[in-house]
């Protein structure tokens, strides 16, 4: 037999009691108990960064920190030649170029700039992925239960007209541009 709760009124003093409780908070009021260093970062307006430059906390690095480590990790990956038909994608402007003449135009638009400093990659593409029927509709069938002949006949001729379609979209793979790959540029 289940021993019966006790009754307890709110007036009682058994209800609730009152208590001291020690932690940190930063300087917009939050409470963070025992987790100094988050208290610290949620007040925090700027930070050291490891080059010793005081900077907005956007970032765990300075802007100069920030590009010197971009351009090590663009230069740290490897090369290909690239076949001009691929798009190419600049990791530095966020920009896609879908044509020779378009990546010319734009790097001439600007003395600035170049194809060392736009960080190019070599974009791949992104197909339409074939769709499994029985797959698809698991949740939907008994367990080992089969598609009726006619949606199998349907998911066919469906991903009969995916294989042959265009690539939906690109990505940028971790792959630099040959130089010797890019068109010539001609400055005025």
């Amino acid at each position: 037999m289940k021993t019966p709760e006790p009754v307890v009124l709110s007036t009682s003093d058994d209800a609730a009691k009152i208590v001291t409780v020690t932690g940190w908070v930063d300087r917009q009021g939050r409470f963070w108990g025992n987790d100094e260093r988050m208290a610290r970062w949620s007040g925090a307006t700027h930070l050291v960064c490891e080059c010793g430059a005081v900077h907005e906390k956007t970032w765990t690095k300075c802007p100069e920190c920030r590009q010197k480590a971009h351009e090590e990790r663009y230069a740290a990956m490897p090369q290909e030649a690239w076949d001009g038909e691929a798009p190419l994608y600049s990791d530095a402007c966020d920009t896609y170029f879908f044509s020779e003449e378009e990546l010319v135009d734009y790097v001439q638009d600007d003395p600035e700039r170049t194809y060392e400093n736009l960080r190019l990659l070599i974009c791949k593409a992104n197909y339409p992925r074939e769709i499994d029927g029985s797959d698809h509709l698991s949740d939907d069938l008994p367990e080992d239960g089969e598609l009726p002949s006619v949606l199998e006949a349907a998911f066919e001729a469906l991903n009969d007209v995916i294989k042959k379609q265009p690539p939906l979209s690109w990505s940028p793979r971790k792959v630099r541009p040959a130089t010797e790959s890019l068109p010539a540029l001609e400055r005025a």
